[in-house]
């Protein structure tokens, strides 16, 4: 875990909150960062719910004032910090006999919750494990009981991009900065100053200018960063072209109408087009490849700031500017 610096979330997100979207960076993590609750109905009108989390690590203790009760169900799941455990609050109504709801949250260590969750698995596999687990530092004669590389790159990208994982994206950001730093980088090498500025030199390396560009964490959670479309396009464009990039990075886009992010938006343009979408209040994004009605390739980037009305509204504005794109709608012509 020290590889990475102790700053869990970028200082320009605030206000954070418990939403899975908002889980904390940290070297080692577990899960995203992340767990879920189910909320089931009890078995009559007035009994408490039944609750529980996934992974069922005793560092989640489950606290809820959640009954089972005639009307639409309305719940609200908060996480707060203690010593050595979580203690999820649950709170609301369940509908009788309806199916079990579920509720995404971060945790707020994400290093303690690996350790519970590492203790699990062990338990789970009869390996018991005296008392609790603590942060602590490897004895010079630790032997090493297993080496895990991970998957290829090509597939975290492609979880970050098919599903949008800010936690993903940003320890990609920081995994960056401790690469940067050589062969032996030392503790607290990860931080997002240095992998942002390490990202925007390989970016510029791939011929990118990013003048009047403002880049400061990997999700674009900051509403610091500034970006403008035509930089999107021409590093899109630029990445594709290369042998090494463009194939995986095509394949790990979102497929309009099938899956990802885009699984049920831009139907219109089921399968012409490949992009990653973007949001926060009052923004929606979308960038990424398109194929006209006649197989021409595009690259595009829609983004929206500011916009008046929902933000179902705005969303519907951008797909259909993505469906025009793939099967051309012009009055007299193409």
């Amino acid at each position: 875990d020290r590889i990475f610096d102790g700053v869990r979330w970028h200082p320009s997100w605030q206000p954070i909150t418990a939403r899975a979207y908002h889980g904390p960076v940290g070297g080692l993590t577990a899960n995203y960062g992340a767990f879920r609750v189910l909320v089931a109905p009890g078995p009559s009108a007035g009994s408490p719910a039944a609750v529980r989390s996934d992974p069922p690590v005793p560092y989640l203790q489950i606290a809820s004032r959640a009954r089972t009760s005639n009307g639409r169900t309305r719940l609200q799941v908060d996480r707060i910090a203690g010593s050595r455990t979580e203690r999820v609050v649950v709170d609301g109504r369940v509908r009788p006999g309806a199916s079990p709801a579920e509720i995404w949250r971060s945790v707020a260590d994400p290093l303690a919750y690996a350790g519970a969750v590492l203790q699990w698995q062990l338990s789970a596999n009869g390996i018991g494990v005296a008392g609790g687990t603590r942060p602590g530092t490897a004895p010079p004669d630790a032997a090493e009981i297993l080496a895990f590389e991970g998957h290829a790159m090509s597939h975290t990208v492609g979880l970050v991009l098919k599903y949008s994982s800010n936690m993903i994206a940003e320890s990609l950001v920081k995994a960056l900065a401790v690469h940067a730093a050589g062969e032996a980088p030392p503790p607290g090498s990860g931080t997002w100053p240095a992998g942002v500025a390490e990202m925007s030199r390989r970016i510029r390396a791939m011929g990118v200018p990013l003048d009047g560009t403002k880049i400061v964490d990997g999700s674009g959670l900051s509403r610091d960063n500034r970006v403008s479309a035509r930089v999107l396009v021409e590093l899109l464009r630029v990445a594709h072209g290369q042998f090494h990039i463009g194939p995986d990075l095509l394949a790990a886009l979102p497929i309009a109408g099938v899956d990802g992010t885009l699984e049920k938006r831009a139907e219109a343009a089921t399968a012409e087009i490949r992009a990653k979408t973007g949001s926060l209040d009052g923004v929606t994004a979308l960038a990424g490849h398109a194929r006209t009605e006649d197989g021409a390739p595009l690259v595009f980037a829609i983004l929206v700031n500011g916009y008046r009305g929902s933000m179902t509204a705005a969303i519907d504005a951008v797909d259909g500017f993505a469906a025009a794109l793939v099967e051309p709608i012009g009055l007299g012509g193409p």
